[in-house]
């Protein structure tokens, strides 16, 4: 075989093996609803999941039927102060609030909840652990 025989193979063979961002979006559109919420139910933190519904129609109410929903706070700077870690574990509180209020409204149950706030260092901790029970209550 010439190089230009050997060159011509070899590119086509890139061509099969290449797929598009377009392409790698039909095959993954094309599983079960099962297997992506399988896939969904794996994700570490729910934001994330949430965040799918932008990527189609398809996908827009999908997480709130995924079985497995896991909370977890992002960590704060150390150097924030009081009233940044309260913004904080507010907006934390009312995200979670938000999708366990979505998941009530279907039919789907929620096999598995883990939900996980770090508040930092001690200062006011009185106060956060008010708060935060509060929400506990709220999601019971």
């Amino acid at each position: 075989m010439d190089s230009t025989a050997k060159e011509g193979a070899r590119d086509a063979k890139q061509a099969r093996l290449s797929l598009s961002a377009g392409d790698v979006d039909l095959m993954i559109s094309g599983l079960d609803d099962d297997v992506l919420l399988r896939v969904l139910g794996l994700v570490p933190d729910a934001r994330d999941a949430v965040r799918t519904a932008a990527l189609s129609r398809r996908w827009l109410r999908l997480w709130m039927r995924v079985p497995a929903l896991r909370f977890a706070s992002r960590p704060g700077s150390r150097a924030a102060r009081g009233a940044e870690r309260r913004a904080a574990l507010e907006e934390f509180v009312s995200f979670v609030n938000v999708v366990l209020a979505h998941r009530a409204r279907s039919d789907c149950a929620i096999e598995a909840l883990s939900i996980s706030y770090t508040s930092g260092p001690a200062r006011n901790r009185e106060e956060r652990m008010q708060a935060s029970i509060d929400a506990v209550q709220g999601w019971i």
